[in-house]
């Protein structure tokens, strides 16, 4: 079988690292954000984190279209998605919940208190999530325990509706295109008229991180492998919005697609030492916000200067996502049949892969 893109391994790992520098930026300041919008709309910013994980997702949605496309059958595909999502999110909330907790926790009786076993049940089933343990990081600027669990759920959530298009004959280059544009204007309208007074906009975004899945899944659909001067046409537009502050940040739904997914389907050698230790990008995902907790929590890292947290920071989730893929995901990956024709994105690929 053909490897898999290594550009897209690439992104990932870019992507991961740049959600645990956008934390670095965030926790040491509890619920003041001080990081820099890399791009300003005139309706919305973007931070890196949210661009790290707008990759995310659009590599996410090319790659497991793809899986989709090798073997159209409801039954697998979700098999592939909870082969690659859960055994390595359930190995952290163990370790987390049953190790790292009890350490680490001020509360009098933390196996006693519901919200220990809430924690680990809502997060073993993605909907809803939760956020906080008692006592663990109490003293933190943030008491949260890992901020980055509740894009797991609009991960699924996009698998899902994946899944049921797939099972009505709906992934296709028209309907997926269709789709795309419907989540991507719902999305926008309820940010840019600031419906209810903000009250949707954690909706709106939700339903905007689906959008890029579907626009990726809709290139991925089309065949079309997005070409150079297609990437520098999209920055350009992009660049044309962002410096006249125009609101139509919806722009970027499609521009992002084009610019990630002509960078992923690329071949770049120089970076098989990189990715030839394995896929850190799903456990430096899901492990990075912890670790960083922990770096505030026992060495004081609140107090060091962001590019020297951020720097550790990027290291430890690494390290954590290198020993989540050698220890339990690849094993886990292992355990699938064969795909039917040998598409090289088909096989558990997932947006977080390394996000998923």
């Amino acid at each position: 079988m053909t490897a898999r893109p290594r550009g897209f391994d690439v992104l990932r790992i870019a992507a991961a690292a740049a959600v645990v520098v956008s934390h670095a930026h965030q926790l040491p300041f509890g619920d003041r954000d001080t990081q820099p919008d890399l791009l300003v709309f005139g309706d919305f910013a973007f931070n890196l984190g949210r661009i790290g994980v707008i990759v995310f997702f659009v590599v996410s949605g090319y790659l497991v279209c793809g899986s989709w496309l090798s073997e159209p059958r409801v039954r697998p595909f979700a098999a592939k998605r909870a082969r690659r999502l859960m055994p390595a999110l359930l190995v952290m909330l163990v370790l987390v919940v049953f190790v790292l907790g009890p350490l680490t926790t001020t509360a009098a009786d933390y196996f006693g208190a519901a919200g220990t076993w809430e924690y680990f049940l809502r997060n073993a089933l993605v909907f809803p999530y939760a956020n906080h343990l008692p006592g663990v990081f109490t003293g933190n600027p943030s008491s949260m325990v890992n901020g980055v669990l509740w894009t797991l759920g609009v991960e699924v959530a996009a698998y899902a509706l994946l899944g049921f298009a797939g099972w009505r004959g709906w992934v296709s280059p028209r309907h997926l295109t269709a789709i795309t544009a419907v989540l991507a204007l719902v999305g926008w309208r309820l940010v840019s008229e600031n419906v209810l007074d903000g009250q949707l906009v954690p909706v709106a975004l939700r339903l905007e991180l689906i959008a890029y899945f579907f626009a990726a899944a809709a290139v991925r659909a089309w065949g079309w492998r997005p070409t150079g001067r297609a990437a520098i046409a999209a920055i350009a537009v992009v660049a044309a919005l962002v410096a006249v502050r125009a609101p139509l940040s919806i722009a970027l739904v499609p521009c992002a697609t084009v610019v990630v997914l002509h960078l992923g389907t690329r071949t770049w050698s120089w970076a098989r030492p990189l990715t030839a230790l394995g896929d850190p990008t799903y456990g430096a995902y899901i492990y990075g916000f912890v670790a960083q907790q922990l770096l505030i929590a026992h060495l004081g890292m609140e107090d060091a200067p962001v590019w020297w947290f951020a720097t550790v920071s990027v290291v430890a989730a690494l390290a954590c996502g290198y020993a989540s893929w050698h220890l339990v995901e690849k094993h886990a990956l292992r355990r699938r049949g064969p795909a039917r024709t040998a598409d090289p994105t088909a096989a558990g690929t997932g947006a977080l892969r390394g996000s998923r």
